[in-house]
């Protein structure tokens, strides 16, 4: 389903495909056999101001979902992929599809991300591998406008917009940890 905001689509779907098991075997995945050196990091203070309290692999050459052969990682990095090629045909957007990078992010009780966006790219998207509805709303706001929009996570949920779209994930109040993982893509125009 496309939702016109903004006059800007954002598509607010859901992954079916991707069973329990396979998104415990992606959190497991992610807390146990991530390299240290690469896993999660706060990241207060380490990007020139950045306002974050959240853990991310962010910046990690290659991006996280090309990380391993995992059979989880793979369906999942599959099926972003053929939901943002949903994305840009429902938007009547021409192209073909790259993904540029992908990054996972661990919001434990308390923390947040303020607002920015992903330019240079053209698409981003976030996918929730485990998220309880008040663990930090993804707010979409435009420059042009002065309008908010607010998605509530879920599991298995995917959201897609525009890069150029500033948003921030709003503290998460529960006091279980909610974990997704984002993407960037490009559009090579054919």
């Amino acid at each position: 389903m496309i939702e016109h905001i903004f006059t800007t689509p954002i598509y607010n779907g859901e992954i079916e495909e991707i069973d329990n098991i396979s998104i415990k075997e992606t959190i497991s995945y992610i807390e146990s056999v991530v390299p240290e050196e690469i896993k999660c990091k706060y990241t207060d203070d380490e990007r020139n101001g950045w306002d974050c309290n959240m853990k991310t692999s962010a910046g990690y050459e290659g991006g996280f979902l090309n990380l391993t052969n995992n059979p989880a990682i793979v369906k999942l990095k599959e099926s972003i992929l053929k939901e943002v090629i949903n994305y840009t045909k429902l938007a009547n957007i021409v192209g073909n599809v790259e993904m540029m990078d992908s990054f996972y992010n661990i919001g434990l009780p308390g923390t947040f991300q303020e607002f920015h966006n992903h330019n240079p790219m053209h698409l981003s998207c976030v996918y929730y591998v485990d998220a309880d509805e008040c663990s930090g709303d993804l707010v979409l706001t435009d420059s042009r406008f002065a309008e908010r929009k607010r998605i509530s996570p879920k599991t298995s949920g995917i959201r897609i917009f525009p890069s150029h779209i500033n948003h921030q994930v709003n503290i998460n109040e529960t006091k279980n940890t909610r974990i997704s993982i984002a993407c960037n893509f490009i559009i090579n125009l054919q």
